[in-house]
Order: C-alpha cells, then structure tokens, then sequence
C-alpha cells in the first residue's frame, strides 16, 4: 500500500520592500502688522501748494514707510487729538497715496492748510519669520516569506515470507513376478502452503 508523506523542505529567505514618500509643504509666515512712527516730512507754506504727506515724498526724505498700508490716520501736528473732521480742513487722508491738504481747496483767512502728520499700518514685516518647512513621511513595509511544501510519495511494498513444506511419500510395489524381485520408489512432491 502506498504511504503519502508532506514535508516542508525548503524555506526561501525573507524579503522586505520599503517605500518611502516625504512630502515638504512649506508653511506660510503671516505677516506681523505693526503702526508706524507719525511723519511728517513736509510743511505747508504760502509759496506751496500746501501739506503733501504722501509716501512717495515720504520715501525720498529718506524715511522708510511699508510699500503697501493696509491702514492709515492723519492728524493735524497742533491738534494731535482732534479726528480731521472736527477740524474743518478739506483734508484728502488715503490709504492708497497717503495725505494731501490743498491750499486752495481751504475757507478763511489764510487759505492754508495746517501742518498734518500720517502713520500707517504696515503688514509686510516678515523679518521675523523663519521658513517653516512640514516635511510628512509616509513608510510602507511589506515582507514576503515563500514556502515551498514538497509532497513525497513512497510506496514500499512488504514481502511476505510464507513457508513451503515439502512432503515426502514413497510408495513401493512389489510385482508378484516369479523372476525377481524388483522394487520401484516414487517419489511425489506435494507443495501446501502453511
């Protein structure tokens, strides 16, 4: 009868695959906003045409002011607490150019404007900012580990010994002939299975 063995033979070795994706995003820096100092880089005269407090003239006396205010105030220099209003001055106070007092557009007197001063919110300060890089990591690991089952067929086959008795039996005749006597044997081998 034939026996059926399974053995697992062979093992190959482990192999291991990584895959690694870094994503960098880079974080914006937001914008400080901070007010300026109050200018005040021109004064209105008779032989000018009146108080021009604009960045443009701003800039080339040398002062520094922010490219793009996103806010603006005007006051006037002897009545710091007064809003422009209440002053009375046609006064053209700008977030876009900055300030403009035309003498000729003033009632009374004098027909001169009175000496203004601007400051400006300024939110393009990024001088304190660091480049802020979020780099992600993702990781995928996979491990394969292949097996090899090998199936073994045997088959053994059993010889039986089965002993073999051989038996013997003689006979003997014996003619009745008057010349001599003669006698003759047979043997018979008679096989029988035990």
């Amino acid at each position: 009868t034939p026996e059926t063995t399974t053995t697992s033979s062979k093992t190959s070795p482990e192999t291991t695959s990584t895959s690694t994706e870094a994503t960098s995003t880079t974080v914006p820096c937001q914008p400080q906003c901070k007010w300026s100092k109050w200018y005040d880089v021109h004064s209105p005269t008779l032989h000018n045409k009146g108080d021009y407090e604009t960045y443009h003239n701003i800039r080339v006396a040398g002062k520094e002011i922010c490219r793009y205010p996103e806010k603006i105030r005007c006051r006037a220099e002897k009545y710091p607490h007064k809003s422009i209003e209440e002053i009375g001055q046609v006064v053209h106070c700008n977030v876009t150019y900055g300030l403009i007092c035309r003498n000729e557009e003033q009632k009374g007197e004098l027909h001169i404007c009175l000496n203004y001063q601007i400051k400006v919110l300024c939110c393009d300060d990024y001088s304190y900012c660091q480049t802020t890089a979020v780099t992600s990591i993702a990781s995928t690991e996979t491990s394969t580990q292949i097996s090899t089952a090998t199936e073994i067929t045997s088959f053994s086959s059993t010889t039986t010994s089965i002993p073999i008795t051989t038996t013997s039996e003689s006979t003997t005749f014996k003619p009745s002939v008057a010349t001599g006597t003669s006698t003759s044997t047979f043997i018979t081998e008679k096989t029988t299975p035990v």
